[in-house]
Formats: structure tokens, sequence, C-alpha cells
């Protein structure tokens, strides 16, 4: 006798804002998963990459003022930045980043996000 689980589990992710505004903000991640068979599933969570990002041009900036780092990436003009005290860390990052199609994250992990609005010619 073969016994399968054939249901899928029951996956929901939510960005609840912190402090947001019109067009960035922090917003903390949450999400819970429900699987019939297993009662605490193991999971991983990736805030996922629209492809092609993997293409663009990667520039870097060091800032050592604040220790803070940064990876922004800036779809309009196809570019990658970088931006905080080590270069090579944030490109490692990056690569795993890359390599997993997203940024892993943890749930009530805080996250920046931002909105930027195409330049007028």
């Amino acid at each position: 006798m073969t016994v399968a689980d054939v249901t899928a589990p029951l996956v929901t992710a939510s960005l609840p804002p912190i402090d947001a505004h019109k067009r960035q903000g922090k917003f903390r991640v949450d999400y819970t998963v429900a699987d019939a068979c297993d009662p605490a599933p193991a999971v991983a969570a990736v805030m996922a990459l629209p492809p092609g990002a993997g293409a663009f041009a990667i520039t870097f900036e060091r800032d050592e003022d604040d220790g803070e780092s940064m990876i922004a990436f800036d779809f309009e003009k196809q570019r990658i930045h970088l931006e905080g005290e080590e270069e090579s860390t944030l490109r490692s990052l990056l690569a795993r980043m890359l390599a997993a199609e997203g940024a892993p994250v943890a749930r009530g992990q805080i996250v920046r996000l931002a909105r930027w609005r195409r330049e007028q010619a």
C-alpha cells in the first residue's frame, strides 16, 4: 500500500505596512503555512525577483556612515545598485539572491520597499 500526500499546503503571505507612504515604506513580512499531513512544515520564504534581473548592469557606492547596506533593483534603467561598506560582500549576497531568484525573508522581518516613477524626458 502506498500513501501519498497529493494536497498542496495552504500558504498565505502579506506585507503589512509598518511606516508606509505613497511611494515607499517599511513593511513586515508575514506568512503562514498549513499542511494536513505535517503540523509543523519547514518553510523557506523568498521575495521573488522578476525574470531578467541577472542581466542588469551593477553599480556600487561606498557608504560607511550608518552601517546599513542596500541592494536596489531599478527595472526601468535595468540596473542594480549596491550601497554599503564592502562591495565584495554585497556582490556575494546579490549572487545568492539571483541564484535563488529572490531574496530570502523571514517571518517578522522588516523590509523597505520603494517604487520610483519613470523620469520624464
